[in-house]
């Protein structure tokens, strides 16, 4: 008998375990493969959840229903359809209801849930033939911050400045349109020449509402108007084209005002005040002026219904609704009357003392008037946002309006019947303001811009396109933040701020700074400018515990010294730091 070997009996024990390893490394193998798959979809189904909250979002608050079904069609073009075991759940985060749980109350906010059943390969050995994948996401729409005005009209400087009155009520009457009820009025306090619309009082806001012609330089306080840095020679770059931040001529995209009709609102009017060009001496009226030259000016008023797309400005989505056309296209006209320059040659007149009316075809027929642009709009059920655009560019004639070195300021007001309707700066406003100090120091406030509760913790940017042009007022600057205490603002003191150069202009100040942090007042004229012809830049945050009280609007105030009056022309944009449509992280 032949002796065993040594170690046959480990030998023996080989094959079985190895037969074991090889099934646990295929169980690993088949768990490996299944829990890639399954993870592999799980990202698919995450990023249909996006995609959809994404695509619904920017139809909100306005349209919840049109939410609804984008953000679905969205989630069925990458693949996941709500049928079978598939879930496709789509609530607007204001809305409770069977299928939505309460979300937070953000009117912008969409809250989108994607569930689908991912199928198996090699866990179906132990009974496990499905995994469902979820994706949850949330997407916001904010919405260009409003600016200058949270009533139904803008521009109103308070009154209508240096008329030459004909009777003794102080009142003049060749400005007067019946039909469309006259802008003057008797004030309390002996003050007269009140700017009114619809028989009402407007209470003053220290503004117009402006726009520089397409010929002018950028350093007069117009940053996308006016074509050139320098008048005639030197041309300020398009927004398309420029990848630093500086002032650049876009015409399309500027200037925007928002008129919004609350839900079930009937009747709506725009009205724009004294919307043609007639110049005036600068503390008069609007304060209408050529800084050179004479050429006729050219103003455009259109408004499209915004039909919910309110940042694509094309048409469509965008439906033009009315416009002023060629009524107030190159005209060359002063009030003599109002410190104008004496009629000659090719300038008319706007207005004489015997003359009252030029005809409904005449531009200058609304010099000091309000001319209504639109008349029957509706608010219908969710509410409507149009869209006010004001341009000195001839779309047909490019290039006709080069040539022409001027400023027109206007106002603006809207009506309805059934509510309250609101009009202000798009994202971004330019106003002409009347400064003045009479020998010593004073302040002028004006409504900036609104923050919604829901940005607590964010950051606003303010951006000011060439302030501080008071000379001879030395001026500052603070932002206020809205009190809780009605009627009260308060000074922040954490603002951070910085200076860039935007022109090539040879008059402008050489203002690139570094940052400047914890401020409370920024110095803007000395009363040399400290930043003609450049952005100011300022980061203010909101607070964590921000509740937007008085409407969430924040104030801009002024501080002058010195003695006499001066003028300035400012464009102003903020927005809150972030995506206008972003994803939310919870």
């Amino acid at each position: 008998m032949a002796a065993p070997r040594p170690g046959g009996r480990s030998a023996g024990q080989v094959i079985p375990i190895f037969a074991l390893f090889v099934f646990v490394l295929m169980g690993l193998t088949a768990l490996v493969i299944d829990v890639s798959w399954y993870w592999a979809n799980t990202l698919r189904v995450q990023r249909a959840a996006d995609a959809a909250a994404l695509a619904g979002a920017v139809w909100l608050p306005g349209d919840t229903t049109k939410a609804k079904s984008s953000a679905r069609a969205e989630a069925t073009k990458n693949g996941y359809t709500a049928a079978g075991t598939t879930v496709v759940t789509v609530c607007p985060d204001s809305e409770v209801s069977a299928s939505c749980a309460a979300g937070h109350g953000n009117t912008r906010q969409l809250n989108v849930t994607v569930s689908a059943d991912v199928p198996t390969y090699f866990m179906r050995i132990f009974g496990i033939t499905k995994i469902t994948a979820v994706g949850n996401s949330k997407a916001a729409f904010v919405l260009p911050v409003a600016m200058g005005s949270p009533e139904n009209y803008y521009g109103n400087f308070g009154i209508a400045r240096g008329l030459t009155t004909t009777s003794s009520s102080g009142i003049t009457t060749n400005i007067t349109d019946a039909n469309l009820k006259g802008p003057l009025t008797a004030c309390a306090s002996g003050v007269t020449n009140c700017f009114q619309a619809d028989g009402s009082v407007l209470n003053p806001r220290g503004f117009w509402a402006t726009m520089n012609s397409q010929g002018a330089a950028n350093v007069n306080g117009d940053a996308h108007s006016a074509y050139y840095d320098t008048v005639g020679s030197t041309v300020s770059p398009g927004c398309d084209t420029i990848t630093t931040l500086r002032a650049c001529y876009d015409a399309t995209n500027y200037y925007n005002y928002a008129v919004e009709m609350p839900p079930g609102s009937t009747n709506g009017s725009v009205y724009i005040f004294d919307p043609g060009f007639c110049a005036v001496a600068i503390d008069k009226g609007t304060g209408d002026r050529w800084y050179s030259g004479s050429n006729p000016v050219s103003t455009w008023y259109d408004l499209y219904n915004t039909n919910n797309a309110i940042y694509d400005n094309r048409t469509p989505p965008q439906t033009l609704v009315a416009t002023s056309g060629t009524l107030f296209k190159r005209i060359a006209a002063s009030d003599s009357t109002m410190g104008g320059p004496t009629v000659s040659g090719s300038i008319l007149q706007c207005r004489s003392l015997t003359t009252t009316s030029y005809g409904a075809t005449d531009g200058r027929n609304y010099h000091d008037k309000w001319y209504r642009l639109a008349s029957g709009l509706s608010g219908g059920s969710g509410g409507t946002i149009y869209r006010l655009h004001t341009t000195t560019t001839d779309a047909a004639l490019p290039s006709d309006q080069r040539s022409t070195d001027a400023e027109n300021s206007f106002a603006v007001y809207v009506s309805a019947t059934g509510g309250t309707p609101k009009v202000y700066g798009l994202g971004a406003m330019q106003m002409f303001t009347p400064l003045s100090a009479a020998g010593g120091t004073t302040s002028s406030e004006f409504y900036l811009a609104q923050i919604d509760a829901q940005h607590a913790g964010k950051q606003v940017e303010i951006q000011l396109w060439d302030p501080g042009d008071t000379s001879p007022l030395s001026a500052s600057l603070q932002i206020e933040r809205p009190s809780t205490t009605v009627g009260t603002w308060t000074p922040a003191t954490d603002m951070s701020y910085y200076a860039t150069k935007g022109t090539t202009n040879a008059g402008a100040t050489n203002c690139s700074s570094t940052v400047v942090t914890n401020a409370s007042t920024i110095v803007t004229a000395t009363p040399t400018s400290k930043y003609n012809g450049c952005w100011l830049t300022i980061d203010v945050p909101i607070p964590a515990n921000y509740t937007a009280p008085q409407s969430g609007w924040w104030k801009i105030k002024y501080t002058m010294t010195g003695s006499g009056t001066s003028t300035d022309v400012t464009t102003w944009k903020a927005n809150i730091r972030g995506n206008p449509v972003h994803l939310v992280v919870p």
